[in-house]
């Protein structure tokens, strides 16, 4: 077994959260609305909107799928998804088979971003990536 204890796992835990917790405070809200451009995917049984900019660089993009009864919804539960790819790889449709279920047999609605990578060939780092994420949410 490895040194890190049930203690140091918890306070890692811990630290996690609370980190996202901040980045998450910095991120600023728009008002809802119940349409915004959504298209009926026909083929999926969804409605959705796809490659939506939120800033001026090209990975800097959202899709939002939605569930065919969202407009009669009150209230709507959403999975904002972060893809992995350790920092330098990996796009917003790297889980879509997971999105489509989701939304199709759980009824929630998903937002998956792009945000930009490192790489040896720009100046994006952690700071950029933070800023994307909050600024796709």
């Amino acid at each position: 077994m490895n040194n890190l204890t049930k203690s140091n796992f918890f306070r890692i835990a811990v630290a996690l959260c609370l980190l996202c917790c901040l980045v998450l405070t910095g991120c600023s809200t728009v008002p809802s609305g119940k349409d915004s451009g959504f298209t009926l995917d026909a083929q999926n049984g969804i409605y959705r909107v796809t490659a939506v900019p939120y800033g001026s660089q090209s990975k800097q993009k959202f899709d939002i799928y939605l569930p065919l009864d969202y407009q009669s919804k009150e209230n709507l539960d959403i999975f904002v998804c972060i893809h992995g790819g350790s920092y330098f790889r990996g796009d917003r449709y790297d889980m879509n088979d997971l999105y489509l279920d989701m939304v199709k047999n759980h009824g929630v609605a998903v937002a998956t971003m792009d945000y930009r990578l490192v790489s040896p060939t720009n100046n994006f780092f952690l700071k950029e990536m933070f800023e994307d994420v909050c600024s796709a949410i």
